[in-house]
């Protein structure tokens, strides 16, 4: 029986139609598999990256390393100017997040009785550009802070990626930011996760306008670190010809939560900077790790001269002229 030409066109018709659905259907199949893919991507690889690291052997500084991780975020642009800095401590024991805001063009910022400019830092008195090292190094002297993370991004990088650690990604932007190289995305993804188990009442903003400001703040999320929690006495003394080198590693060790209880210095200068303790403690182990100081000592009567008063610490820093070179 031959079929009508009406009959063919509409047998044409619904042929196209069923060819258009499966293709709309094939691509929306497609779209999806590639988000998830991307999703996953995210996800899944810091997992693979830690598998290879714990390999090789060690993972550096991990963000699950400590209960209170310091990220620096620092916004630097092409011709090396800093345009932003954040630094974001991550309180794990409190479920907390502190997010330190550092305006870069505060002419009132003193440090030390010196007004600290924080834009052109990426600059020495040469204006030669210094590294990325240096800057930390930089930092962390002046505002008396060891810091666990550092990332230094371009623009529009730093945008995202402050989103990320603060926990506010939408899809989309998970999948711009897999497009960024070197990130470190297992510790970009526990900051992450971390930060949105944390309520937005504990997630707390704080422009910083001075270094008392900043030291007061720090101070008080450290206190019950693990120097803090074991409140060990801990007495400084400076065996070098550098002024100040004992009131700025006073500072590092206060802003861990340490208590510091003497800062005295010698008149004749130590060459090799050491710990001496009368009982071990994980203060003791912090110490020497933040510090660099690989000479520990237990508190002995007949070879440690030391001033009566010092020795009553139940810790006591001696700084050498090995520490003010490494520092």
């Amino acid at each position: 029986m031959r079929r009508n030409p009406a009959s063919k066109t509409k047998f044409k018709n619904n042929i196209r139609k069923a060819t258009r659905k499966i293709k709309n259907v094939s691509f929306l199949i497609f779209l999806v598999a590639s988000i998830f893919l991307s999703i996953g991507y995210f996800f899944i690889q810091p997992l693979i990256e830690n598998s290879f690291i714990f390999a090789k052997g060690g993972i550096g500084q991990d963000f699950n390393s400590a209960n209170k991780y310091t990220l620096l975020l620092v916004n630097k642009d092409s011709l090396d100017e800093v345009r932003e800095v954040n630094m974001i401590v991550f309180d794990k024991l409190n479920k907390k997040i502190f997010d330190f805001y550092f305006n870069v063009d505060e002419e009132s910022f003193i440090v030390d009785d010196r007004i600290l400019g924080l834009r052109n830092s990426f600059r020495d008195s040469s204006n030669k550009e210094i590294s990325q090292d240096e800057f930390v190094s930089y930092f962390e002297r002046n505002f008396g802070i060891i810091i666990d993370l550092t990332m230094v991004l371009p623009p529009e990088e730093f945008a995202i990626y402050q989103k990320a650690v603060l926990g506010d990604l939408n899809l989309r932007e998970i999948y711009d930011i897999l497009k960024i190289d070197n990130l470190g995305r297992r510790n970009l993804l526990l900051m992450y996760s971390y930060s949105r188990g944390v309520s937005e009442n504990f997630n707390k903003r704080i422009n910083v306008t001075s270094s008392l400001q900043l030291d007061r703040e720090l101070s008080s999320i450290f206190l019950d670190s693990d120097m803090g929690s074991e409140k060990k006495s801990i007495a400084i003394v400076n065996g070098t010809k550098i002024n100040g080198l004992g009131k700025k590693t006073s500072r590092y060790v206060n802003n861990m939560g340490g208590r510091v209880v003497s800062l005295t210095s010698r008149e004749v200068e130590i060459q090799q900077s050491s710990i001496i303790y009368k009982e071990y403690s994980q203060s003791l182990e912090n110490l020497s790790k933040i510090l660099g100081i690989q000479k520990i000592e237990k508190y002995n009567e007949e070879n440690i001269n030391l001033n009566p008063e010092t020795v009553k610490a139940d810790l006591v820093i001696i700084l050498g002229n090995d520490f003010r070179e490494a520092n």
